[in-house]
């Protein structure tokens, strides 16, 4: 089995969506005039490879997300905009190998709003006994090809 974990580049955002730290990132009103404090948030993906199937645990932001969340207004606030070319995820991927993406199966977390880079890029319909269990604030299992995650408790 081997673990990777790919860097995805980061997001800026504002510190109080992150932290919620009294005194640090939500002030009183004595110090309202203060300036808002914008960090790097760093994105990744998580690939297992096993012998029996290749497993895909987050996966990052989307390509397209500062135009998809336009109707939100979104990427105002959470702009995927510390990202070079070679660290999205299809590229490190290589999704245009239909061979690799049609053995990759995703494993759903909680799908916010500002990740799931994977929609639209390759084919994770379930096949060969995959099937995807959707539960937010606990990230999904799939068995794939006869693998059998173990469950957290």
């Amino acid at each position: 089995m081997k673990l990777h974990v790919l860097d995805c580049g980061a997001m800026s955002c504002d510190l109080t969506w992150l932290l919620f730290k009294p005194g640090r990132t939500i002030r009183p009103r004595s110090e309202r005039d203060k300036p808002v404090e914008w960090y790097s948030c760093a994105t990744h993906a998580v690939l297992v490879e096993t012998d029996e199937g290749t497993l895909l645990w987050d996966t990052g932001c989307p390509r397209d997300g500062e135009t998809r969340w336009v109707p939100t207004g979104l990427q105002e606030f959470f702009p995927y905009d510390q990202v070079s070319e070679e660290r999205y995820l299809d590229a490190q991927l290589g999704v245009g190998d239909r061979q690799r993406s049609e053995r990759l199966v995703r494993l759903r977390g909680e799908d916010p709003f500002d990740r799931g880079a994977v929609r639209g890029q390759c084919d994770l319909r379930p096949r060969r006994g995959a099937a995807a269990l959707h539960a937010y604030g606990s990230h999904g299992l799939l068995p794939v090809n006869g693998f059998q995650p173990v469950r957290e408790k």
